[in-house]
């Protein structure tokens, strides 16, 4: 399989190329083919989120840039000085119909197509995300600290929007206080069912059309309480890690742990999801790849730097060779040197 992680040391992505069973943990393991760095600038513009189309690889940097590279991954436009806030940086990048969206904190909005950045729009910041909609292409959703979820519609040939609904807050806790809003990602699939998690540990959902408060909202990580990537796996399940060592498959409808992928030691700073495989990344400097029905890690890549992103280009489905196992009649020759070594020290 080949994979691309982001390397934030070297601002570069490194191209890794390895079987399923590789782990670098294990001195005696299966180890990477190879492990190539690319677009090499330095930790000051350490690549944050990168997509890759069947042409470009579109990369969003720590300066505030947007570098787009082909697929032999030479710099093919760079666009510098996007946002006026020296402090902004990137929260989400995505591909919607033939468009680029890249998007700061700040809630600006910088829209691209054919690799020129053809318009721009500012929603209410701070945001810490920013989604298309599954199944309305002119729907976006959008939220962040103290900024609760709010859903817009664009107009493409202007780039204008209107905000059709605005989310309430749940009702105040048990101690008659007001409970503090700060999403942290979001997966919008229609006006009916919106999900989010929060850094206060919170998995909610929405249907506008029933409430603007949450249909269900759960507190799934009490004790650690930022949650930071999502990922959904079905209509009724996601895949959320927190800021621990946690990365959990969860039910949206009652909020129950269903499973967990086992092994990080660190933040997981980035989950993606490819047929039936997880890819994750995060501060344990440790790329793995998780088969989603088993859970069991089948990847294990130690990179040497802090992973902000990853993506799988391709999975060849080569399993490694077996290991060596002893057969029974060698087995019976061990066993009789040792009856004779035994022998002669009596």
């Amino acid at each position: 399989m080949k994979l691309l992680a982001t390397a934030e040391d070297t601002g570069s992505i490194k191209l890794i190329s390895c079987l399923r069973g590789t782990d670098t943990s294990i001195k005696d393991a299966t180890q990477p083919e190879s492990i190539i760095n690319h677009c090499i600038e330095s930790s000051k513009s350490k690549i944050e989120l990168f997509i890759k189309d069947d042409q470009y690889l579109i990369t969003c940097r720590f300066n505030q840039s947007i570098v787009i590279y082909d697929d032999e991954f030479q710099q093919v436009t760079k666009l510098t000085s996007l946002s006026d806030d020296l402090k902004d940086s990137f929260v989400s990048l995505f591909k919607h119909l033939e468009y680029i969206f890249a998007c700061f904190k700040s809630g600006l909005i910088i829209v691209l197509k054919d690799m020129k950045s053809i318009g721009q729009f500012k929603v209410n910041g701070p945001i810490n995300d920013f989604k298309p909609c599954t199944t309305n292409n002119t729907l976006f959703a959008y939220g962040g600290l103290e900024n609760d979820l709010k859903v817009i519609q664009l107009d493409y040939t202007t780039f204008k929007y209107t905000t059709l609904h605005k989310a309430k807050n749940v009702s105040n806790n048990k101690l008659d206080l007001r409970e503090p809003i700060w999403i942290s990602k979001i997966i919008f699939n229609n006006i009916t069912k919106i999900i989010i998690i929060t850094n206060h540990g919170q998995l909610r959902t929405y249907n506008f059309e029933k409430s603007r408060k949450p249909l269900h909202s759960f507190k799934i990580s009490p004790n650690i309480p930022k949650l930071n990537t999502l990922c959904q796996l079905n209509e009724n399940e996601v895949i959320i890690s927190d800021n621990s060592t946690t990365i959990g498959k969860y039910d949206i409808n009652d909020g129950k742990l269903l499973g967990k992928f086992i092994g990080s030691v660190g933040s997981i700073q980035c989950l993606k999801i490819k047929d039936n495989l997880l890819i994750t990344g995060g501060l344990d400097r440790y790329l793995r790849c998780f088969d989603l029905s088993s859970r069991k890690c089948i990847v294990k890549v130690f990179l040497g730097t802090q992973i902000n992103d990853v993506l799988m280009l391709e999975d060849d489905v080569v399993e490694v060779a077996e290991p060596v196992v002893v057969e029974e009649s060698d087995e019976e020759e061990i066993w009789e040197k040792l009856d004779s070594k035994k022998r002669r020290l009596n």
